[in-house]
C-alpha cells in the first residue's frame, strides 16, 4: 500500500463525507479509479511525497475528485 494515496483519500473521504452519505458508491469508486490514473496524482504520490507541496496537491487533488459525488 501506498502511505501517500492512503493519506490523500482518506482526507478527500472525511471531507466527503462531512455531507452526508455517500450515495451513489459506484460514482465514488470511478471517481477514485480516475483519480488513481491522473499523471499529477501520480506525480504527487511517487516521489518527495513528504514534501508539503504535493502533501497539498494530492489532497487537494483526492477532495476535488470526490466532491460532488452524490
Amino acid at each position: 500500500m501506498n502511505a501517500a494515496i492512503f493519506d490523500s483519500v482518506m482526507v478527500a473521504t472525511a471531507k466527503r463525507l462531512e455531507k452526508g452519505v455517500i450515495g451513489n458508491p459506484e460514482l465514488f469508486k470511478k471517481s477514485y479509479y480516475e483519480l488513481l490514473s491522473s499523471q499529477e496524482f501520480k506525480s504527487s504520490v511517487e516521489r518527495s511525497t513528504t514534501d508539503l507541496q504535493r502533501v497539498e496537491q494530492r489532497i487537494k487533488l483526492a477532495t476535488e475528485a470526490f466532491a460532488n459525488v452524490p
